[in-house]
C-alpha cells in the first residue's frame, strides 16, 4: 500500500511539472528556485523533540512549487551534546526523513498568504555507536521506512525574494518498533518556522 501511495503522489507531481512546462515552451523565461531552512519540534512518544529541516526546489508558478525535503530529528543525547533527550533507549539516536514535496501558496500576491505542503519519501532511523572506546562514533545502525506528511500554515513575503513561513501538521512513519520507540511512533504532530529564499535563472 505504501508503494502505491508513493507512485500516485509522484505521478501527480510529474503531471504538474508537465503542465507547467508545456504552458511555457513558447519562449525563454525565468526559472524560479527556492531554498528553505528552518527548525521546530515534533511530538514522539509524548516527548517534544527538536527538528531541523532543509527544503529546495523549483517554483512551477506563483502558487505551486515542487522540490525535495530533509528533516533531522534528535531522539536522544549525543556525546558532548546533552539536550536532556531520552525518547530512544540508546545514545546518539536520530531520524532523518527525506523525499519529494509539493507546496501550494494560494493568493501568493498577498503579503501574508496560506501555505499547504504535502510530502512523501522515506525516513531513516537509527543510532551511532562508539566501538573503539575513543572519542567519536565509528558505526551507524540504521533502518529505512516509508514517510509522508501534510502541513498547513502561512507565508510572509518580506520581500520578493525573502519569505518567512510558519506551518504545522502531521507526519506518518511506517517504522517498526525499535530503540524503545513503538510501531509508527516516529511520526506525529509537527510545528516549524523557516526562512525561504527565492531566485531566478533563465532557461
Amino acid at each position: 500500500m505504501n508503494k502505491k501511495i508513493a507512485i500516485i503522489v509522484l505521478a501527480a507531481l510529474l503531471c504538474c511539472i508537465a503542465t507547467q512546462v508545456s504552458a511555457g515552451v513558447s519562449g525563454a523565461k525565468p526559472l524560479r528556485w527556492y531554498l528553505e531552512v528552518g527548525g521546530g519540534t515534533v511530538g514522539i512518544e509524548g516527548d517534544l523533540l527538536p527538528t531541523g529541516s532543509l527544503h529546495t526546489g523549483i517554483q512551477l508558478g506563483p502558487s505551486v512549487a515542487v522540490g525535495a525535503y530533509s528533516t533531522l530529528t534528535l531522539l536522544s543525547d549525543f556525546e558532548h551534546a546533552e539536550f536532556g533527550l531520552s525518547t530512544a533507549d540508546v545514545e546518539a539516536a536520530f531520524s532523518l526523513a527525506t523525499g519529494t514535496e509539493l507546496t501550494f501558496t494560494p493568493c501568493s500576491e498577498w503579503r501574508f498568504h496560506p501555505l499547504v505542503r504535502l510530502s512523501v519519501g522515506g525516513i531513516t532511523a537509527g543510532y551511532l555507536e562508539n566501538t573503539d572506546s575513543e572519542e567519536g562514533y565509528e558505526t551507524a545502525h540504521v533502518q529505512r521506512f516509508f514517510h509522508a506528511a501534510a502541513h498547513i500554515g502561512g507565508e510572509l513575503a518580506v520581500t520578493r525574494a525573502f519569505r518567512v513561513t510558519m506551518q504545522g501538521g502531521w507526519s506518518f512513519a511506517g517504522n517498526t518498533g525499535n530503540m524503545g520507540i513503538g510501531v509508527g511512533e516516529l511520526g506525529g504532530f509537527e510545528v516549524a518556522i523557516a526562512t525561504r529564499i527565492l531566485w531566478d535563472t533563465m532557461w
